[in-house]
């Protein structure tokens, strides 16, 4: 069975996203997996005794499971049937421990909420975000906190036209026939490069070829802001997800690292799904 890993720090925010969660799990036929990662304070056990510190994280794992309790109750009431859901907690930092997690358990998919990076707690949580979309092996969606579940229609995709980029735009052609999803195919430029043009349109070439069975349209966008011209773009075709490929280079790696966090602040009502 298809598992879909669901790092949660019981926000309302991660609240969202299980929703988006609860209806992939549903289309894919997975399971959930909830996950959950906390920690102790750092103390000096000469001073604190062993048993409050004891007491403390028994109160913590106890807290967890009612919350994973309330997800599993959840699913019923939102979707009227049963989702396989089961449940893990960690004692570890968040981003290593969703890491380690993923190594494990090989997930099909990684769903988490993230935020608008305005207070430095949403700050830490989109860098957390970040930092999965950036290591993880599987596909990772980005839920933002005001994201509205629905079926996808309309998906907008940044692709670099290279020949890595192929096997990736295969996963998304089937993940957008499961919606029966147009796809907006969106290569971005900062400056025009000739021999770059000539690459670009071999490979756009073949990804006709490729996609003469979906409904997609290929688009050149030019301009030094990338993500603006890209803001721009879905606000005038209405897209509902973006997807990014992570392992592209120059021009596009200021749509990572520091640059994803800016990415999922100005797109705070869209999912993005980012794969390699």
């Amino acid at each position: 069975m298809r598992t879909i890993l669901f790092p949660t720090d019981f926000s309302d925010n991660s609240k969202n996203a299980f929703v988006f969660a609860l209806h992939l799990a549903e289309k894919l036929e997975a399971e959930i997996l909830l996950f959950h990662t906390y920690q102790h304070a750092i103390v000096d056990e000469a001073f604190v005794p062993v048993e409050l510190i004891e007491a403390l994280l028994h109160q913590k794992q106890s807290e967890a499971m009612k919350h994973f309790e309330a997800y599993e109750q959840q699913v019923q009431k939102e979707l009227g049937k049963q989702v396989p859901v089961k449940h893990q907690l960690m004692e570890a930092a968040a981003a290593p421990g969703i890491l380690e997690i993923a190594e494990n358990v090989q997930p099909d998919m990684i769903v988490m909420g993230t935020l608008g990076a305005k207070t430095l707690a949403e700050k830490i949580m989109g860098s957390v975000t970040s930092e999965i979309i950036s290591q993880a092996s599987c596909p990772v969606l980005a839920v933002p906190e005001h994201a509205t579940y629905h079926d996808f229609h309309r998906i907008a995709y940044v692709i670099d036209f290279q020949k890595e980029e192929f096997s990736a735009v295969q996963r998304l052609f089937n993940f957008a026939a499961m919606f029966r999803a147009a796809i907006d195919c969106i290569h971005l430029e900062t400056e025009e490069n000739h021999w770059e043009k000539l690459n670009s349109e071999f490979y756009r070439k073949m990804l006709e070829m490729e996609a003469s069975h979906a409904h997609i349209q290929l688009f050149t966008l030019r301009g030094k802001e990338v993500i603006n011209c890209l803001n721009d773009f879905v606000q005038a075709h209405q897209n509902d997800l973006i997807c990014l490929h992570t392992q592209r280079q120059e021009p596009f790696s200021s749509l990572y690292g520091s640059g994803l966090t800016r990415v999922m602040s100005i797109f705070s009502h869209i999912p993005l799904l980012a794969f390699k």
